[in-house]
């Protein structure tokens, strides 16, 4: 079963997730991909951050693309 809604204490961990240079590539993908599906201008707000901010050239790109995708600025 797919859920539908998520609670905001799972949305800040989600971005927790994301920014954490400590976490594996894995699930910091995993919440990035995980926030582009939830849309709006909080996660476009928190992807931004991360983009211009890591220090991954990896995790830049996919961000980049993941704000392309959205198509919500």
């Amino acid at each position: 079963m797919v859920k539908s809604t998520i609670t905001p204490e799972e949305f800040e961990s989600t971005i927790r997730w994301l920014q954490d240079p400590q976490k594996s590539m894995a699930i910091r993908f995993r919440a990035l991909f995980t926030l582009k599906n939830i849309g709006g201008e909080s996660a476009i707000d928190h992807i931004g951050k991360v983009l211009f901010e890591d220090d991954s050239a990896l995790l830049k790109h996919e961000c980049a693309y993941c704000l392309g995708q959205m198509q919500d600025f």
